[in-house]
Protein backbone atom coordinates (compact mmCIF):
# COMPACT_ATOMS: atom_id res chain seq x y z
CA UNK A 1 0.00 0.00 0.00
CA UNK A 2 2.74 2.44 0.87
CA UNK A 3 4.60 1.70 -2.37
CA UNK A 4 1.42 2.32 -4.34
CA UNK A 5 0.92 5.65 -2.60
CA UNK A 6 4.47 6.73 -3.45
CA UNK A 7 3.96 5.83 -7.12
CA UNK A 8 0.73 7.82 -7.19
CA UNK A 9 2.36 10.93 -5.72
CA UNK A 10 5.16 11.08 -8.40
CA UNK A 11 4.57 13.79 -11.09
CA UNK A 12 3.54 12.48 -14.44
CA UNK A 13 5.87 13.24 -17.40
CA UNK A 14 4.30 15.23 -20.20
CA UNK A 15 4.56 13.76 -23.64
CA UNK A 16 7.20 15.48 -25.76
CA UNK A 17 8.60 17.54 -22.90
CA UNK A 18 12.38 18.08 -22.84
CA UNK A 19 14.38 16.51 -20.06
CA UNK A 20 15.41 18.77 -17.24
CA UNK A 21 18.63 18.78 -15.31
CA UNK A 22 18.93 18.64 -11.54
CA UNK A 23 18.87 22.44 -11.38
CA UNK A 24 15.57 22.55 -13.19
CA UNK A 25 16.91 24.18 -16.42
CA UNK A 26 15.85 22.71 -19.70
CA UNK A 27 18.70 21.11 -21.70
CA UNK A 28 17.07 21.72 -25.09
CA UNK A 29 19.30 23.76 -27.59
CA UNK A 30 18.54 25.87 -30.71
CA UNK A 31 17.51 24.12 -33.83
CA UNK A 32 19.33 24.65 -37.14
CA UNK A 33 16.41 26.65 -38.49
CA UNK A 34 16.50 29.03 -35.52
CA UNK A 35 20.25 29.60 -35.97
CA UNK A 36 19.82 30.35 -39.67
CA UNK A 37 17.05 32.87 -38.95
CA UNK A 38 19.19 34.60 -36.28
CA UNK A 39 22.22 34.77 -38.58
CA UNK A 40 20.09 36.20 -41.38
CA UNK A 41 18.66 38.91 -39.12
CA UNK A 42 22.13 39.87 -37.82
CA UNK A 43 23.43 40.05 -41.41
CA UNK A 44 20.58 42.31 -42.50
CA UNK A 45 21.14 44.67 -39.56
CA UNK A 46 24.90 44.76 -40.19
CA UNK A 47 24.45 45.56 -43.88
CA UNK A 48 22.00 48.34 -43.02
CA UNK A 49 24.40 49.86 -40.51
CA UNK A 50 27.31 49.61 -42.96
CA UNK A 51 25.29 51.30 -45.70
CA UNK A 52 24.28 54.10 -43.34
CA UNK A 53 27.88 54.63 -42.21
CA UNK A 54 29.12 54.59 -45.80
CA UNK A 55 26.60 57.26 -46.77
CA UNK A 56 27.59 59.33 -43.74
CA UNK A 57 31.32 59.07 -44.55
CA UNK A 58 30.69 60.05 -48.17
CA UNK A 59 28.65 63.06 -47.06
CA UNK A 60 31.44 64.05 -44.64
CA UNK A 61 34.09 63.78 -47.37
CA UNK A 62 31.96 65.80 -49.79
CA UNK A 63 31.33 68.51 -47.20
CA UNK A 64 35.02 68.72 -46.29
CA UNK A 65 36.01 68.97 -49.96
CA UNK A 66 33.45 71.75 -50.44
CA UNK A 67 34.64 73.86 -47.49
CA UNK A 68 38.36 73.10 -47.80
CA UNK A 69 39.14 75.98 -50.23
CA UNK A 70 37.32 78.43 -47.95
CA UNK A 71 39.09 77.06 -44.89
CA UNK A 72 42.49 77.27 -46.59
CA UNK A 73 41.77 80.80 -47.81
CA UNK A 74 40.70 81.92 -44.34
CA UNK A 75 43.87 80.50 -42.79
CA UNK A 76 45.91 82.27 -45.44
CA UNK A 77 44.08 85.55 -44.83
CA UNK A 78 44.71 85.33 -41.09
CA UNK A 79 48.41 84.71 -41.68
CA UNK A 80 48.65 87.67 -44.06
CA UNK A 81 46.72 89.82 -41.58
CA UNK A 82 49.24 89.05 -38.84
CA UNK A 83 52.16 89.80 -41.17
CA UNK A 84 50.77 93.10 -42.44
CA UNK A 85 49.56 94.32 -39.06
CA UNK A 86 53.09 93.76 -37.76
CA UNK A 87 54.76 95.60 -40.67
CA UNK A 88 57.89 97.52 -39.69
CA UNK A 89 58.89 101.01 -40.84
CA UNK A 90 60.57 101.17 -44.23
CA UNK A 91 63.96 102.13 -42.78
CA UNK A 92 66.27 100.96 -40.04
CA UNK A 93 68.84 98.24 -39.41
CA UNK A 94 66.37 95.35 -39.15
CA UNK A 95 63.90 96.73 -41.67
CA UNK A 96 63.78 97.66 -45.32
CA UNK A 97 61.58 98.87 -48.11
CA UNK A 98 57.88 98.21 -48.50
CA UNK A 99 57.66 97.32 -52.21
CA UNK A 100 54.40 96.30 -53.84
CA UNK A 101 54.63 95.45 -57.55
CA UNK A 102 51.64 95.21 -59.89
CA UNK A 103 52.25 92.13 -62.07
CA UNK A 104 50.46 89.76 -64.41
CA UNK A 105 51.37 86.15 -65.12
CA UNK A 106 51.55 84.40 -68.47
CA UNK A 107 47.79 83.81 -68.31
CA UNK A 108 47.18 87.56 -68.29
CA UNK A 109 45.77 87.46 -64.74
CA UNK A 110 46.75 89.54 -61.72
CA UNK A 111 49.80 88.12 -59.99
CA UNK A 112 51.10 90.87 -57.67
CA UNK A 113 54.21 90.65 -55.53
CA UNK A 114 54.87 92.25 -52.13
CA UNK A 115 58.15 92.57 -50.24
CA UNK A 116 58.13 94.00 -46.71
CA UNK A 117 59.51 93.53 -43.21
CA UNK A 118 57.46 92.44 -40.22
CA UNK A 119 57.80 91.27 -36.62
CA UNK A 120 54.70 89.07 -36.61
CA UNK A 121 54.83 85.67 -34.96
CA UNK A 122 55.20 82.68 -37.24
CA UNK A 123 55.79 78.93 -36.98
CA UNK A 124 59.38 77.72 -36.61
CA UNK A 125 61.41 77.64 -39.80
CA UNK A 126 64.46 75.70 -40.82
CA UNK A 127 66.90 78.56 -40.38
CA UNK A 128 67.51 80.96 -37.50
CA UNK A 129 64.33 82.47 -36.17
CA UNK A 130 64.13 86.17 -35.31
CA UNK A 131 61.44 88.62 -34.34
CA UNK A 132 62.07 90.74 -37.44
CA UNK A 133 61.86 89.02 -40.78
CA UNK A 134 61.73 89.79 -44.48
CA UNK A 135 58.55 88.43 -46.09
CA UNK A 136 57.86 88.07 -49.78
CA UNK A 137 54.41 87.17 -51.16
CA UNK A 138 54.10 86.08 -54.78
CA UNK A 139 52.28 83.71 -57.11
CA UNK A 140 54.42 81.11 -58.88
CA UNK A 141 53.81 78.16 -61.14
CA UNK A 142 54.80 74.63 -60.27
CA UNK A 143 58.07 75.00 -62.20
CA UNK A 144 59.07 78.04 -60.12
CA UNK A 145 58.65 76.40 -56.73
CA UNK A 146 61.76 75.85 -54.66
CA UNK A 147 63.16 72.28 -54.80
CA UNK A 148 61.90 71.32 -51.33
CA UNK A 149 58.32 72.18 -52.36
CA UNK A 150 58.28 70.39 -55.69
CA UNK A 151 55.42 67.85 -55.90
CA UNK A 152 56.51 64.38 -54.85
CA UNK A 153 59.56 65.60 -52.93
CA UNK A 154 59.97 64.25 -49.39
CA UNK A 155 63.36 65.73 -48.56
CA UNK A 156 63.95 66.85 -44.94
CA UNK A 157 63.23 70.47 -44.15
CA UNK A 158 60.13 70.71 -46.30
CA UNK A 159 57.60 72.98 -44.68
CA UNK A 160 54.12 71.52 -44.20
CA UNK A 161 51.54 73.24 -46.42
CA UNK A 162 48.62 75.09 -44.91
CA UNK A 163 46.05 73.40 -47.13
CA UNK A 164 45.77 69.79 -48.26
CA UNK A 165 48.07 68.61 -51.01
CA UNK A 166 45.99 68.38 -54.16
CA UNK A 167 46.69 67.48 -57.77
CA UNK A 168 49.41 69.39 -59.59
CA UNK A 169 47.22 70.04 -62.62
CA UNK A 170 44.65 72.79 -62.58
CA UNK A 171 41.02 71.76 -62.32
CA UNK A 172 40.32 73.85 -65.41
CA UNK A 173 43.28 72.48 -67.33
CA UNK A 174 46.85 73.70 -67.60
CA UNK A 175 49.52 74.25 -64.98
CA UNK A 176 48.55 75.04 -61.43
CA UNK A 177 49.62 78.25 -59.68
CA UNK A 178 50.51 78.65 -56.02
CA UNK A 179 50.52 81.55 -53.58
CA UNK A 180 53.79 81.20 -51.66
CA UNK A 181 55.31 83.01 -48.71
CA UNK A 182 59.08 83.30 -48.62
CA UNK A 183 60.71 84.34 -45.35
CA UNK A 184 64.25 85.47 -44.53
CA UNK A 185 64.80 85.41 -40.77
CA UNK A 186 68.53 86.14 -40.45
CA UNK A 187 68.61 89.80 -41.46
CA UNK A 188 72.16 90.38 -40.18
CA UNK A 189 73.76 87.66 -42.26
CA UNK A 190 76.72 88.76 -44.37
CA UNK A 191 75.99 86.18 -47.08
CA UNK A 192 72.87 85.58 -49.13
CA UNK A 193 70.78 82.68 -47.91
CA UNK A 194 67.84 80.83 -49.38
CA UNK A 195 64.48 81.75 -47.85
CA UNK A 196 62.05 79.40 -46.22
CA UNK A 197 59.20 78.88 -48.66
CA UNK A 198 55.76 77.67 -47.71
CA UNK A 199 52.74 77.19 -49.93
CA UNK A 200 49.74 79.12 -48.70
CA UNK A 201 47.14 78.37 -51.40
CA UNK A 202 46.90 76.14 -54.43
CA UNK A 203 44.93 76.79 -57.57
CA UNK A 204 45.28 80.58 -57.36
CA UNK A 205 43.75 82.26 -60.40
CA UNK A 206 44.18 85.88 -59.33
CA UNK A 207 46.12 87.68 -56.60
CA UNK A 208 45.78 91.46 -56.55
CA UNK A 209 46.93 93.94 -53.89
CA UNK A 210 46.07 97.64 -53.59
CA UNK A 211 47.54 100.20 -51.21
CA UNK A 212 45.77 103.11 -49.51
CA UNK A 213 47.81 106.31 -49.11
CA UNK A 214 45.23 108.15 -47.03
CA UNK A 215 43.33 109.53 -50.03
CA UNK A 216 43.28 107.02 -52.90
CA UNK A 217 44.00 103.36 -53.59
CA UNK A 218 47.21 102.70 -55.51
CA UNK A 219 48.01 99.61 -57.59
CA UNK A 220 51.66 99.62 -56.54
CA UNK A 221 53.81 100.99 -53.72
CA UNK A 222 57.50 101.86 -53.47
CA UNK A 223 58.53 103.24 -50.10
CA UNK A 224 61.91 104.32 -51.47
CA UNK A 225 60.09 106.84 -53.69
CA UNK A 226 57.61 107.97 -51.02
CA UNK A 227 59.81 109.10 -48.17
CA UNK A 228 60.31 105.62 -46.63
CA UNK A 229 56.74 105.24 -45.44
CA UNK A 230 54.29 102.36 -45.64
CA UNK A 231 50.64 102.57 -46.73
CA UNK A 232 47.77 103.06 -44.32
CA UNK A 233 46.00 99.91 -45.48
CA UNK A 234 46.36 97.02 -47.94
CA UNK A 235 43.42 95.49 -49.78
CA UNK A 236 43.57 91.86 -50.90
CA UNK A 237 41.59 90.43 -53.83
CA UNK A 238 42.14 86.74 -54.48
CA UNK A 239 40.44 84.11 -56.65
CA UNK A 240 40.87 80.38 -56.03
CA UNK A 241 39.63 77.63 -58.30
CA UNK A 242 37.32 74.98 -56.94
CA UNK A 243 38.83 71.49 -56.55
CA UNK A 244 37.24 68.99 -58.93
CA UNK A 245 34.52 71.44 -59.94
CA UNK A 246 31.24 70.03 -61.27
CA UNK A 247 30.52 71.04 -64.83
CA UNK A 248 27.75 73.54 -65.27
CA UNK A 249 25.33 73.72 -68.16
CA UNK A 250 27.20 73.97 -71.44
CA UNK A 251 30.33 72.26 -70.06
CA UNK A 252 31.73 75.46 -68.51
CA UNK A 253 33.56 75.28 -65.17
CA UNK A 254 31.95 77.11 -62.24
CA UNK A 255 33.29 80.54 -61.28
CA UNK A 256 36.22 80.62 -58.83
CA UNK A 257 35.93 81.45 -55.17
CA UNK A 258 36.55 85.15 -54.51
CA UNK A 259 37.93 86.73 -51.36
CA UNK A 260 38.29 90.43 -50.59
CA UNK A 261 39.91 91.59 -47.35
CA UNK A 262 41.34 94.89 -46.10
CA UNK A 263 44.18 95.06 -43.57
CA UNK A 264 45.10 98.13 -41.54
CA UNK A 265 48.82 98.75 -41.11
CA UNK A 266 50.62 100.48 -38.22
CA UNK A 267 50.53 104.28 -38.52
CA UNK A 268 54.12 105.26 -39.30
CA UNK A 269 53.15 108.31 -41.38
CA UNK A 270 51.69 109.22 -44.76
CA UNK A 271 53.13 110.87 -47.88
CA UNK A 272 51.43 114.11 -46.87
CA UNK A 273 53.16 113.98 -43.49
CA UNK A 274 56.52 113.45 -45.17
CA UNK A 275 56.06 116.41 -47.53
CA UNK A 276 54.80 118.62 -44.69
CA UNK A 277 57.80 117.67 -42.57
CA UNK A 278 60.18 118.48 -45.41
CA UNK A 279 58.50 121.84 -46.00
CA UNK A 280 58.54 122.60 -42.29
CA UNK A 281 62.22 121.73 -42.08
CA UNK A 282 63.00 123.98 -45.06
CA UNK A 283 60.97 126.85 -43.58
CA UNK A 284 62.60 126.42 -40.20
CA UNK A 285 66.11 126.57 -41.65
CA UNK A 286 65.21 129.76 -43.57
CA UNK A 287 63.79 131.40 -40.47
CA UNK A 288 66.84 130.39 -38.50
CA UNK A 289 69.10 131.89 -41.15
CA UNK A 290 67.15 135.15 -41.14
CA UNK A 291 67.21 135.28 -37.38
CA UNK A 292 70.94 134.70 -37.22
CA UNK A 293 71.50 137.37 -39.88
CA UNK A 294 69.39 139.83 -37.93
CA UNK A 295 71.20 139.04 -34.70
CA UNK A 296 74.59 139.51 -36.35
CA UNK A 297 73.43 142.88 -37.76
CA UNK A 298 72.30 143.93 -34.34
CA UNK A 299 75.58 142.86 -32.86
CA UNK A 300 77.54 144.86 -35.44
CA UNK A 301 75.38 147.92 -34.87
CA UNK A 302 75.84 147.78 -31.12
CA UNK A 303 79.58 147.38 -31.43
CA UNK A 304 79.74 150.35 -33.83
CA UNK A 305 77.77 152.56 -31.49
CA UNK A 306 80.01 151.53 -28.66
CA UNK A 307 83.07 152.57 -30.62
CA UNK A 308 81.61 155.95 -31.41
CA UNK A 309 80.85 156.44 -27.75
CA UNK A 310 84.45 155.64 -26.87
CA UNK A 311 85.73 158.19 -29.36
CA UNK A 312 83.71 160.86 -27.74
Amino acid sequence: MEAAKLESTRPLKRCGSSPRTESGVSGRGFTLLELLVAITLVTIVTISLFSSLQIAFRAKATAEAAVEPSRTAELTVELLRADLEGALPANGILAGGFIGTDNQDDRGLDSDQLDFYTNAEAPDHGQAMGDAKHVQLLVVSEADLMPQNQPGNTMPGRLPPIGPVGPTASATGGMRYYLVRRVWTNLLSQVDSDPDEEILCRGVQSFNLRYFDGTDWQDSWDSTQLGNIIPNAVQLYMEIERPNPPQEAGGLPPPPLKYVRTFLLPAYGTPEDASDAAASAAGGSGAAGGSSGGNSGKSGGSSGSGGSKGGK
